[in-house]
């Protein structure tokens, strides 16, 4: 069975929800734009996943790979922590999902490390027969997963510390008062009369 992390919601009724958590699924929209722009740039396949779905594609068939159960080997890959670098039909190649998707001739796969922890994976597939991955596909894919790997940490300390905020800001009470100053408010009346005459 695979390790899957859960968090729990308790309910109003005394009830207690198990729901999957994901680190990645904090950054599924920024994800997805990241993608977009790296497909455009390099004209490869992009995607990226958590521990157990595709959270994002471009430059290729959405609708087959968006949200579906990443493969047993690159689930195997992300927990070991490898990169995969291969062209169709060499041993280390793998698929993305459990059905093989048509017409891809070479792949970059890197995890993607946050505070430690394998918590998905940047792959990059190129649909050209002529294309080798090489050294420049290698270093956008790590660099990608850096950044995701980074900004998932940061992201979840900016949301602890905007918890902590936002219950301190809930202690203080509000502040209340004219915040107009005796200057605007003559600067107000001046322009009433004026309108008057």
């Amino acid at each position: 069975m695979r390790e899957r992390l859960w968090r729990s919601l308790q309910t109003g009724k005394g009830e207690i929800i198990l729901k999957k958590y994901s680190p990645m699924m904090e950054l599924t929209a920024f994800s997805g734009q990241y993608a977009e722009a790296m497909a455009q740039s390099s004209g490869l396949m992009v995607c990226i996943t958590d521990r157990d779905q595709v959270v994002a594609v471009a430059g290729g068939p959405k609708k087959e790979l968006l949200s579906k159960t990443i493969s047993r080997e690159l689930e195997r890959v992300i927990m070991e922590r490898e990169t995969v670098q291969a062209a169709a039909g060499d041993k280390r190649f793998l698929y993305l999902v459990p059905d093989e998707v048509e017409g891809l001739c070479a792949e970059v796969i890197v995890p993607i490390i946050c505070e430690g922890d394998a918590i998905g994976s940047v792959a990059l597939f190129s649909r050209d027969q002529r294309t080798k991955m090489g050294d420049t596909e290698l270093k956008l894919a790590q660099t990608a997963a850096g950044f995701l790997g980074t900004s998932d940490g940061k992201l979840k300390a900016l949301s602890e510390s905007g918890l902590k905020q936002e219950t301190k800001a809930r202690k203080k009470p509000a502040k209340r008062g004219n915040t107009l100053t005796n200057k605007g408010k003559k600067d107000i009346n001046d322009r009433v009369s004026v309108n008057r005459v």
